[in-house]
């Protein structure tokens, strides 16, 4: 079992499995709340990012995890057949939606309001601190 390899040694074979990988190969663990997806970048510009910004207890899991998908038929195949899946999912969440956000328009300006009357020089605009 490979969870005693230093971070050095799971970088390393998380570089050797991406040799000869492309930006839209389908991976696995490059986000740890997502099991696959296609790269968006290349997976070395992902393990410099993984290096400079993670907690160092997380390196060596998330470079042991993050890996390329073997079987790119396979993974095709899966996407192929859970894209009507999606779109009777979006069709049917629309209206719960919109619904959702007709009830909650009022409780969140309430909620702003407390914000603001809590802190009047807030920055917040309701999607970010900046800008």
């Amino acid at each position: 079992m490979e969870e005693y390899k230093s971070i050095e040694d799971q970088e390393a074979d998380c570089r050797a499995a991406f040799a000869g990988s492309s930006v839209g190969d389908p991976v696995w663990c490059c986000h740890h709340e997502r099991h696959a997806e296609r790269l968006e970048e290349s997976a070395e510009h992902r393990i410099r990012y993984i290096l400079e910004t993670k907690d160092k207890h997380e390196l060596a899991c998330r470079f042991r995890n993050f890996r390329p998908v073997k079987d790119k038929a396979a993974y095709a195949d899966y996407e192929a057949k859970r894209a009507p899946l999606y779109a009777d999912y979006d069709a049917k969440r629309a209206p719960l939606d919109a619904d959702y956000e007709a009830k909650r328009a009022p409780l969140y300006a309430d909620l702003l309001t407390q914000h603001r009357a809590e802190y009047p020089d807030t920055t917040w605009n309701g999607t970010s601190i900046f800008g």
